[in-house]
């Protein structure tokens, strides 16, 4: 059930509101789950759709651009969704830097699996000056 804690291995603890805490193995796996659709979907659309689509632009003598009108129905959908609660204006700016940001999120997934199989880490970019 959602929102609701799993009590693994007859758990009793109470957490900060006097719910039970979840713990054991099966606790882990769920928070290994974390974000899994939004990646796939950052992957999807950031990176494994550019790529069909300029890969096979050559044999498809331009006609694989049409794989762009993809990005046209994913914002709709974005903003068709977003109308819900909000204007139409606000719905089409949301839904377009949403769809924007696709090729980007791609990348910093990237860089992230590229620096966690290198063993680098990451710095923090500070752009604060520290006043003396």
């Amino acid at each position: 059930m959602r929102g609701s804690p799993s009590l693994v291995n007859g758990g009793s603890e109470l957490g900060e509101q006097g719910m039970p805490m979840p713990r054991g193995p099966g606790y882990m796996i769920g928070r290994l789950r974390h974000w899994v659709r939004e990646s796939l979907r950052s992957w999807l659309w950031g990176l494994m759709l550019p790529l069909s689509i300029l890969c096979s632009l050559f044999w498809s003598h331009g006609w694989s651009l049409l794989g762009g009108v993809t990005y046209l129905a994913l914002g709709l959908k974005i903003c068709l969704r977003k109308r819900l609660d909000h204007t139409w204006q606000e719905s089409i700016l949301y839904a377009i830097f949403c769809t924007m940001g696709k090729i980007p999120e791609a990348q910093g997934q990237m860089q992230f699996h590229w620096q966690r199989i290198t063993g680098r880490t990451c710095q923090i970019m500070e752009y604060r000056t520290t006043v003396d």
